[in-house]
C-alpha cells in the first residue's frame, strides 16, 4: 500500500468545503472542489490509495470501479503538479 504527504513546500487551507493550495517555491495557487479536498485529506492522513476509495464509497454515490478509476487519476495529476509525493 503506497501512502503519500505534501511535500515541506506545500500549504492549504480548506474554506468552505474547498482547499486552496499554495506551493511556495513555485509560487503556483491551485484549487479544489470538495472531493478534490476529501482525498488531499485523507491521503494527508495516512490513507493509501484503496483506503481513499474504501471511504469515499462510504461517503458518496459512485461505482466503486468508476471511483478507484478516477481517484487514481486525480492522485497522478497532485502528483504532477507537485502537491503530494510518494513516502518513501
Amino acid at each position: 500500500m503506497e501512502k503519500y504527504r505534501l511535500p515541506a513546500e506545500v500549504r492549504y487551507r480548506v474554506v468552505a468545503d474547498e482547499a486552496v493550495i499554495l506551493r511556495l517555491a513555485a509560487g503556483r495557487v491551485l484549487g479544489l472542489n470538495w472531493t478534490g479536498t476529501r482525498i488531499l485529506a485523507l491521503l494527508e492522513g495516512g490513507a493509501s490509495e484503496s483506503e481513499v476509495v474504501d471511504q469515499l464509497v462510504n461517503e458518496v454515490e459512485a461505482d466503486q470501479q468508476e471511483l478507484a478509476a478516477d481517484v487514481a487519476a486525480f492522485i497522478q495529476e497532485l502528483m504532477d503538479a507537485g502537491v503530494i509525493e510518494r513516502q518513501a
